[in-house]
């Protein structure tokens, strides 16, 4: 969310962006390997704010009341992302990821 529109949309992106920012016990950024109008087209905007860096990337301003409900939530948003912090969320997704692996029928210990 740019600079620009209406100073209505000014406002509301600001509202969203402390919604994201501050209304939750756990905050992260997300770095998402996709354009950030792919991003907003499947996130509600109650989620978070989404930053544009490059036409293939963004950043996802988020929070929630845990790290595990983040990372619930990222990986159902159905893209390529990366996590460098906080350092409990990298943590959750390797948790994650590792109960999943096991999951599959072709996981071998």
């Amino acid at each position: 969310m740019g600079g620009g529109g209406s100073g209505e949309e000014r406002a509301q992106a600001l509202v969203l962006r402390d919604v994201a920012e501050q209304g939750y016990t756990v905050h992260a950024r997300i770095t998402v390997d996709a354009p950030a109008d792919e991003v907003l087209a499947r996130i509600n905007p109650t989620v978070g704010v989404v930053e544009r860096v490059d036409d293939d990337h963004c950043v996802l301003v988020t929070g929630a009341d845990s790290v595990h409900t983040i990372a619930a939530y990222i990986g159902m948003l159905g893209m390529d992302f990366h996590v460098t912090d906080p350092p409990e969320l990298v943590a959750a997704l390797e948790l994650m990821a590792a109960r999943y692996l096991r999951a599959l029928p072709t996981h071998r210990p």
